[in-house]
């Protein structure tokens, strides 16, 4: 084959893979690359060519001057395009992407695998299942990644479905995803795999924390307010369940993107208005809110104006996990927030955790610990690869079912045990290469994953906001 028409059989490939995520670069044709660094920043060097990466695709960290790095995806919804066109960044996600390039520099810093470094590929899915489709099946086929690394359940559940990572055995990791629904992907693929604990935990919690907290547990009313999806659904169902067997009034009502604000508060109100002691002055009552900051600001705006809702008509909110963000309390919001509680996945509970949240502070310039799921971003990205080290051994495949494998190696009771740091990247790593057994303190807590479910399980935090609106720990509890 000619140079030419070498190169012409590469740009129909492209083109072909692509499809509309990407655009193709003006001039004389794709240049002669040898590592990613020598093509522009929008362009990845694939087949000795730069060819363009689909739109919202970029090089995040890692070593893109070497030609032998070992490439990883995050497939994040890093934004999300809300109705008449704002783009708005979603800050958990970024705090979350943080952490994963901590992993990465952290291990790389400390020689990655034989000096083989990684390099970390992230793609803004903006919250669309179809663009993350388009996005995992680009990683997939041209980039080669033997792993993605997902963010929440919808989003974590459709590239489970997806077909290039499918017939790949593509190994897929989500550090936030908490649906049920996971469990069965997991027992029927064993590659998607999470470093959260499924809902059905949180859910225990929820329902202990509203019966034991004097703010809502004189309320009799409790409505469930949540966003349709996997994630919503997989909370509200079986909350409301909880609370009505324990002797409350609960009823749920979902809600789609964009959220219609008048119609959440004319539920709540009627539903809160039904109680038999209705009317008679102030009462205690409650709304748990299963959402995102997106949803909760304007619903929450919208009802500090109605009498029923107000906090000091007795109204209280409580919140999931999706809800620690600050973006949550704005100047319309924290005087209907103060003291306002939530659950989330335990922060903190790893020995690793300090040292991790010193030096996320010194890089990032903002507290690990004023969101969600960081210290479980970066497990998850630590996680997958000690995997590769585990694939890689013998000189064997780089490939999803090998990095899976991998996870079945960790916290089975026996073993050596590993706190994860860069300090131990190099003893944990080598164990796991020469096949050993390791149960691993991450950041998040001990990673004793169950192998029934592709998770681990862990303590969840339940979390305040302060009256300044920041957030503050109140305690550490056990589904």
């Amino acid at each position: 084959m000619t140079r030419v028409s070498r190169r012409l059989s590469l740009l129909t490939l492209a083109v072909l893979a692509l499809g509309s995520t990407c655009t193709l670069i003006n001039g004389s044709g794709f240049e002669e690359c040898t590592v990613d660094t020598e093509c522009t920043g929008s362009q990845v060097c694939l087949q000795r060519y730069c060819l363009p990466m689909p739109a919202q695709c970029r090089r995040d960290v890692g070593a893109f001057d070497k030609p032998n790095s070992i490439r990883l995806a995050a497939l994040l919804p890093l934004s999300e395009v809300l109705d008449g066109g704002a783009e708005v960044i979603d800050d958990s996600e970024v705090a979350g992407l943080n952490a994963m390039e901590l992993a990465i520099e952290d291990v790389n810093g400390s020689a990655g695998i034989n000096n083989r470094l990684f390099s970390l590929y992230v793609c803004n899915t903006r919250r669309n299942s179809e663009t993350l489709a388009e996005q995992a099946t680009w990683a997939v086929t041209q980039l080669g990644v033997p792993a993605v690394i997902t963010s929440g359940s919808g989003q974590t559940l459709a590239a489970a479905g997806a077909p290039a990572l499918i017939d790949a055995g593509t190994m897929i990791i989500s550090a936030t995803a908490t649906s049920p629904e996971l469990t069965g992907s997991f027992q029927r693929s064993g590659s998607t795999w999470r470093v959260a604990p499924p809902d059905t935990l949180q859910v225990l919690v929820m329902a202990r924390t509203l019966l034991g907290e004097l703010e809502y547990s004189g309320a009799t009313t409790m409505a469930v307010l949540y966003e349709d999806s996997s994630y919503g659904r997989g909370i509200a169902s079986i909350l409301r369940e909880r609370l009505v067997a324990l002797g409350k009034t609960s009823e749920t009502r979902s809600y789609t993107k964009p959220v219609n604000t008048s119609m959440a508060t004319s539920f709540l109100e009627t539903f809160h208005n039904s109680s038999p002691d209705a009317g008679v002055g102030p009462r205690p009552k409650a709304t748990v809110f299963v959402g995102f900051p997106s949803e909760i600001v304007p619903v929450i705006a919208a009802a500090s104006t109605n009498p029923t809702l107000s906090f000091a008509s007795g109204h209280r909110w409580f919140f999931s996990d999706s809800a620690k963000d600050p973006a949550i309390v704005t100047a319309q919001t924290l005087g209907q927030l103060r003291g306002a509680l939530g659950t989330t996945p335990a922060q903190g509970t790893g020995t690793a955790y300090a040292d991790f949240r010193s030096r996320y502070r010194d890089r990032f310039r903002i507290d690990a610990n004023d969101f969600s799921y960081t210290s479980h971003s970066y497990d998850a990205a630590f996680l997958v690869m000690l995997a590769a080290a585990y694939a890689t051994r013998d000189n064997g495949a780089l490939t999803g079912g090998r990095m899976s494998e991998a996870l079945t190696k960790v916290s089975v009771g026996t073993g050596t045990s590993f706190r994860l740091s860069p300090m131990t990247w190099r003893d944990a790593s080598a164990a796991l290469a020469s096949g050993r057994s390791v149960n691993l303190d991450g950041t998040s807590g001990q990673l004793d994953f169950d192998l029934d479910a592709g998770a681990p399980a862990s303590p969840y935090e339940v979390w305040q906001v302060t009256d300044g609106g920041s957030f503050t720990t109140v305690r550490l509890v056990n589904p």
